[in-house]
């Protein structure tokens, strides 16, 4: 699963509560937008195709046709429906402000900025939460992925999971 990180003493500084953290896309943005100050960002992520699905799964839509390919074979993605666009609608404005910063699509680019305190927010796996402890020097908070405003967070897709079924004599 997927989480937000927050450096708490940032989220201070620029007025915000890292008790309530953002919940939506709009939310995400004005925060991020107050974290950028004196050189940092105010948000980032591996820009990699899960966060994208995680995204999309919050706003209760598919990533991929056929039923994420689960009734057969995925043909084509679906990241140009309406919540595949606000994602990265989302994402541009926050680029355009300033706010975002795109380090790379490798799980490690995000981190090093985000442990040297020069990033407010990014995204991470909860599978890295004990690694994302250990090398902050500050404080650190967590919250859900934000969902798109105007909708109700629907939850995320679990990751890294496999379920094996095995029956006896076959």
């Amino acid at each position: 699963m997927q989480s937000c990180f927050i450096t708490k003493i940032n989220s201070k500084k620029a007025g915000l509560d890292p008790e309530n953290p953002p919940k939506t896309f709009s939310e995400m943005k004005d925060a991020a937008k107050k974290l950028a100050t004196d050189g940092n960002y105010g948000f980032t992520m591996a820009t990699i195709g899960w966060f994208v699905e995680e995204l999309m799964a919050n706003q209760g839509a598919l990533y991929l046709d056929n039923d994420n390919g689960r009734s057969e074979d995925a043909a084509k993605a679906l990241v140009n429906t309406d919540e595949g666009v606000a994602i990265f609608k989302w994402l541009n404005e926050m680029n355009k402000a300033g706010s975002f910063k795109n380090y790379g699509s490798n799980w490690e680019d995000p981190r090093a900025p985000f442990f040297a305190g020069q990033v407010g927010m990014y995204f991470d796996s909860t599978a890295n939460t004990a690694e994302v402890i250990k090398n902050s020097s500050f404080d650190v908070g967590t919250a859900p992925l934000p969902v798109a405003d105007g909708k109700d967070p629907q939850g995320l897709i679990v990751g890294g999971s496999i379920s094996v079924d095995h029956q006896p004599g076959s």
